[in-house]
C-alpha cells in the first residue's frame, strides 16, 4: 500500500444514527454518554427529526422519521442507506 501525501479526507463533521425514538435515546447518549444537545430540529424537507449533540470536539447526530407510518428501517431505504440530509 502507498503512502498518501495528502488524505483524502480532512475531517469528520459529525456521525448521524438512526433511531426508532430520540426521547427514548437521548438519556443513554446525554446522561450515560456525556454529550450535550446544541440543537433540536424537525426538517420538513427530509421528513425527519435531528438532534445534534456535542462532546468535546466530536459531534452526533440522532435522526428519526416524522413521517406518518415511517420507521428507521424503511426511512433508511427511501434515502438508499444514506444519512446524509443535507
Amino acid at each position: 500500500m502507498h503512502a498518501m501525501s495528502t488524505p483524502p479526507i480532512a475531517g469528520i463533521d459529525h456521525v448521524a444514527v438512526l433511531v426508532e425514538d430520540i426521547e427514548a435515546a437521548l438519556p443513554y447518549y446525554t446522561e450515560t454518554l456525556g454529550f450535550t444537545v446544541i440543537a433540536d430540529d424537525r426538517v420538513e424537507a427530509v421528513k425527519a427529526r435531528l438532534v445534534m449533540m456535542q462532546l468535546g470536539e466530536s459531534r452526533l447526530q440522532l435522526v428519526t422519521p416524522i413521517a406518518e407510518g415511517r420507521s428507521p428501517t424503511t426511512y433508511a431505504h427511501t434515502v438508499k442507506g444514506s444519512i446524509t440530509l443535507h
